[in-house]
């Protein structure tokens, strides 16, 4: 009964006038399956005083926040050695309840003290990490504070860090390895994710993700977004294709690719694929394109991909101006981290003239590449003008007439020197 009440304290002290305040349950998991979970609060020194009848009634020796934390710390989870840090910055304070677990039997019973549900949590023999739990705060918190008028709103956040990439979840959240689902009163949440340390996932952050954009002069172009694998990634793929039941080519995987950005709702329709490879044996290339008529289509491309921001996509008297912003932080939260994978990433444009002023990371004749860095903001700036013929052919021509002219006369003026001496 006094764990019911520490609880039903440690609950209430966040949810009166603090809308905006969470609880939040957090679980980082290390790849041999040992970690930490936490439990941490935060609440403000008004918010203590405005309970002050309620500690008086259920466990009147508890006198200031930091002792509320010290007893939840002890006898919120029985049986589990709890480490707590207590944090006061002006009338803020934050506790924070640690449990270290040695692997995923150890969480598991961590997980029902507290009452959630585990429907799963383990590493499969192919190398994933599946996790699915159910949490519920309960009903029986209400009890015993109407007479206070106490309002129970609050906002939860059960969060997980996992080893590997995420593959699959449900979550409202996700953040490089981490993901988290939000609730924002008494009742129940679920987090669902499977998180993969197989050789796909192995291959994918070995390779190379390079988004290319072509331009002609009439403004038609191609924007690919190619995944670029080496020889020896090939060799490791096709020992794997078996193993996750893809196929036995290295174009089998390229297919995969194309499904799984196919059901992607952040990249947009109409995209075409192809594979490319010079011979087996010598690395390859899954190509994904979209294929444009003018800069405007172009553009429109760019938004459909969400995370790309076109600016200033425009051909104005001779002069390409291109300016454009890549969010890979938005990239990660919109999902597409299970395709990223810690790849080498790269943003190139090829234009159709010669390039002016930029800070491109690699220049290759008309064709700049910026190198990306994960979850950053990459601001894309350049101008290309294009060469005037007609006029360089004019002068060319004048130069070359007055030089005839030159020759003619100094040649008319030799002979009639000539012929005056003789």
């Amino acid at each position: 009964m006094r764990k019911k009440y520490t609880l039903i304290i440690f609950i209430a002290l966040i949810s009166f006038l603090m809308l905006a305040c969470s609880m939040i349950y957090d679980t980082t998991i290390n790849e041999d399956g040992s970690g930490i979970f936490s439990i941490n609060l935060y609440f403000t020194e008004e918010e203590v005083n405005l309970f002050e009848p309620v500690i008086a009634d259920l466990g009147g020796e508890i006198q200031s926040p930091q002792e509320i934390c010290d007893s939840i710390s002890t006898e919120l989870v029985v049986g589990y050695q709890a480490e707590t840090d207590f944090i006061v910055e002006d009338t803020n304070y934050t506790c924070i309840i640690s449990y270290e677990f040695k692997d995923l039997t150890e969480l598991e019973n961590l997980y029902e003290e507290i009452d959630a549900v585990v429907y799963d949590l383990q590493f499969t023999d192919d190398g994933y990490l599946v996790y699915d739990i159910e949490f519920s705060v309960g009903d029986e918190v209400e009890t015993g504070f109407e007479e206070y008028d106490i309002d129970l709103t609050i906002e939860y956040l059960w969060q997980v860090t996992s080893p590997f990439n995420i593959v699959e979840h449900n979550a409202d959240n996700i953040s490089d390895k981490t993901v988290s689902v939000e609730f924002n009163q008494i009742g129940s949440a679920s987090l669902y994710f499977m998180a993969g340390s197989s050789g796909a996932t192995k291959l994918y952050s070995d390779s190379t993700l390079k988004f290319l954009t072509e331009i002609a002069e009439d403004e038609s172009g191609i924007m690919y977004m190619n995944f670029m694998f080496d020889v020896d990634q090939e060799e490791k793929l096709l020992e794997m294709l078996d193993e996750l039941d893809i196929g036995d080519e290295a174009e089998d995987w390229c297919d995969e690719i194309e499904y799984e950005l196919d059901e992607l709702s952040e990249i947009p329709s109409g995209m075409d694929n192809e594979f490319e490879q010079e011979e087996a044996g010598e690395g390859f290339v899954c190509q994904n394109y979209f294929e444009f008529d003018d800069l405007d289509e172009l553009e429109e491309i760019y938004e459909g991909f969400e995370f790309i921001d076109p600016d200033i996509l425009k051909i104005r008297d001779g002069v390409l101006e291109y300016e454009v912003v890549v969010d890979l932080a938005k990239a990660r939260a919109l999902g597409l981290d299970k395709l990223e994978a810690n790849m080498d990433l790269l943003w190139a444009v090829s234009s159709p003239w010669p390039v002016n002023e930029h800070d491109a990371t690699i220049e290759d004749g008309k064709t700049l590449s910026w190198e990306m860095k994960d979850g950053e903001e990459l601001e894309v700036v350049f101008t290309a003008e294009k060469t005037n013929f007609l006029l360089y052919l004019i002068i060319g021509g004048a130069l070359v007439l007055l030089v005839l002219i030159v020759v003619i006369v100094v040649l008319i003026k030799s002979k009639k020197k000539k012929s005056q001496t003789e």
